[in-house]
């Protein structure tokens, strides 16, 4: 077996490791966030406080829609939805066009049309 085989090999035994220790930690951090939950759940201070936020934000949901409900309101809400779209779509042509430039160049950096040199970060996961 040649450099690259036992590169992914090794490559794709630390991934595994990984993933076997994130889902393990989310295992555990699901039992203790119980374990916490049952903390509130079990006191009556804390159970009348959120009895009483549930209904403070009841009135605050009714207020929000009625002032939804307004033209100008709806307007800008239709608005930013539209520009959350487009910035959507911007971000991912941008992220198409980084992923070519660091496979034509090998560089994580980029100097931007004012000189900045911007480095570029790559998100990967599941």
């Amino acid at each position: 077996m040649d450099d690259a085989g036992k590169t992914i090999i090794s490559l794709t035994e630390m991934i595994n490791t990984s993933l076997g220790a994130v889902e393990r930690v989310k295992e555990e951090k699901n039992k203790v966030s119980e374990m916490l939950e049952s903390i509130f759940d079990n006191d009556p201070a804390y159970m009348e406080a959120n009895e009483q936020a549930k209904a403070a934000a009841k009135v605050k949901g009714q207020a929000k829609k009625a002032i939804m409900r307004t033209p100008q309101a709806a307007d800008l809400d239709r608005k930013v939805t539209d520009l959350k779209q487009h910035l959507k779509e911007l971000n991912s042509s941008l992220s198409d066009y980084l992923n070519e430039y660091i496979r034509q160049t090998g560089s994580m950096q980029f100097e931007d049309s004012t000189g900045k040199v911007r480095d570029i970060k790559m998100k990967y996961g599941f």
